[in-house]
């Protein structure tokens, strides 16, 4: 019966965070100017474990966007060298992602967020697990097809950097 329980409420969970039905699909959302000077950086999030929680996109130290489950958003971003953490709730158990990554003027980055949770094992009735975290750089016209059958636009925390 506890495993029952537990079944349902995991599975209550991974749908609990997806992005609003009512927020707006890629082709509904608004669109970067290309000619500002600045690189535009898209993120989305097809499928990334752990699904109940929305990641935090940071960079510098500034929080750029909380992306859960199928969301996707865009950002200016200085022409310059960059330092990005993912980082997740403390309840998703999942480690934090670092790394850095040079953007140039008036060019598109995308990256897609991904996340994984392994299953290493169990200790009694304890379920011991491994995340992953990565942001992984895609080339524009793929994430676009993506992002247009699977996500909706979340607005960025801040809009440029």
């Amino acid at each position: 019966m506890k495993h029952v329980l537990m079944l349902v409420i995991c599975t209550t969970l991974v749908g609990a965070c997806a992005v609003s039905p009512s927020a707006p699909s890629y082709s509904e959302a608004p669109n970067p100017d290309m000619s500002s000077g600045k690189a535009i950086l898209y993120v989305y999030r097809e499928h990334a474990e752990p699904t109940a929680w929305s990641a935090t996109l940071s960079m510098d130290d500034k929080e750029l966007v909380a992306l859960a489950e199928k969301g996707f958003s865009w950002i200016y971003i200085n022409p310059g060298k960059h330092r990005f953490k993912i980082s997740w709730p403390l309840l998703a158990g999942m480690p934090k992602n670092e790394f850095e990554s040079e953007f140039e003027k008036d060019k598109v980055y995308v990256f897609e967020m991904k996340g994984r949770v392994d299953i290493v094992g169990m200790q009694g009735m304890t379920v011991l697990a491994a995340g992953k975290t990565s942001l992984m750089p895609v080339e524009p016209d793929a994430a676009k097809s993506i992002m247009t059958k699977c996500c909706r636009f979340v607005s960025p925390t801040s809009q440029t950097q």
